[in-house]
C-alpha cells in the first residue's frame, strides 16, 4: 500500500514539473497573465490536496484492516510519563501468541493539544487507569505477530488531515475554475 501512495505522490510531483518545464521550454510564460500564474498555483495546491487525501486514506485503510486482527490477552508492563514538556502517557505491554511473548508500546491515542495542565491531567488519568500487571486486550497483525495495537481506532489527527486535504483540494479545484483574465492589448 505504501508503494502505491508513493507512486501517486511521485506522479503528481512529476506532472507539476512537466507543466512548469513545458511553459519554460516553449517560452509561453510571457503569454500568461497573472491568472495564468494562479492556474499554475492552483495545480500545485490541487496536487498537495490529493497527496494529503491519498496518504490519509492509506492510514484509514490500515485502521480498517486492524478491525480484522485477532485479539490476545495482554498485561501492562509499565505506565509512565514519557515527555515532561508535552506530557504523553506511554503504556508498555506484553502479550502471548502461541508460545511466543511479544511486547509493544502505545500512547493510547491521547491528543497532544490543549493547555499544559490539561495534557498533564489527561496523561495522569491514563497512567492511573493502567497499572503494571493490569490485563488488557491487544490486537495483533496475524502476518507480523510483533505488530500490535491496543486501540484500533485512528488517531484524531488523521481525520483533521483528511479534512484539510479535502479543503485544499477543493480550493485548488476552485482556482482552476476561475475565468482567465483577458490579456491587455499591446
Amino acid at each position: 500500500m505504501n508503494t502505491f501512495l508513493l507512486s501517486i505522490v511521485v506522479f503528481a510531483s512529476l506532472s507539476i514539473v512537466v507543466v512548469i518545464l513545458r511553459l519554460f521550454l516553449r517560452k509561453q510564460l510571457s503569454r500568461y497573465t497573472l491568472s495564468g500564474w494562479w492556474r499554475l498555483s492552483s495545480l500545485i495546491v490541487l496536487h498537495v490536496g490529493v497527496a494529503l487525501i491519498l496518504t490519509n486514506l492509506g492510514r484509514l485503510n490500515v485502521a480498517i484492516d486492524r478491525y480484522d486482527w485477532p485479539s490476545a490477552p495482554g498485561k501492562v508492563v509499565s505506565a509512565r510519563l514519557a515527555d515532561s514538556v508535552n506530557f504523553v502517557a506511554v503504556l508498555d505491554y506484553s502479550y502471548m501468541v502461541g508460545n511466543h511473548q511479544y511486547s509493544g508500546t502505545t500512547d493510547l491515542g491521547a491528543p497532544g493539544f490543549g493547555s499544559k495542565s490539561k495534557r498533564f491531567q489527561a496523561a495522569e488519568t491514563l497512567i492511573n487507569l493502567h497499572r503494571a500487571g493490569d490485563s488488557l486486550t491487544v490486537y495483533y497483525n496475524p502476518d507480523k505477530l510483533s505488530e500490535s495495537v491496543v486501540i484500533r481506532n485512528l488517531p484524531w489527527f488523521v481525520y483533521m488531515q483528511l479534512f484539510f486535504g479535502a479543503t485544499v483540494f477543493m480550493l485548488g479545484f476552485g482556482l482552476l475554475l476561475l475565468p482567465k483574465r483577458p490579456r491587455a492589448a499591446s
